[in-house]
């Protein structure tokens, strides 16, 4: 899709956001099992502290992303830049669909 060479300045950029994009996935994860293990007995404090753990998960992805836009931007420019950051967001919402889909919904048990 964006077709970049093995030697792009691009290459260095993208493995420091996989990395830290992999630490957020752990927590996401994390953050869904808490809610599995919770939910059959959920408070109104639990369900508070899931859902801002949740929200603040989704805000660091997307800070994340911006803050390597703009280091990719640099690197190879606006339009291959802008191909990473639709790439990554088709990827991030097909895999996060994939999990919610699986998850039961609050009141479901």
């Amino acid at each position: 899709y964006m077709a970049l060479p093995a030697d792009s300045p691009c290459w260095p950029v993208y493995e420091a956001y996989e990395v830290e994009r992999r630490e957020l996935m752990k927590e996401r994860v994390f953050i869904i099992n808490e809610y599995l293990e919770k939910l059959p007995k959920l408070t109104e404090a639990d369900a508070d502290a899931l859902a801002m753990k949740a929200m603040k998960n989704n805000a660091s992805l997307n800070g994340l992303t911006a803050k390597h836009y703009k280091k990719i931007k640099k690197s190879i420019g606006a339009i291959n830049a802008a191909k990473f950051v639709q790439l990554e967001n088709y990827v991030q919402n097909t895999i996060l669909l994939a999990i919610t889909e699986r998850l039961p919904f609050i009141g479901e048990l």
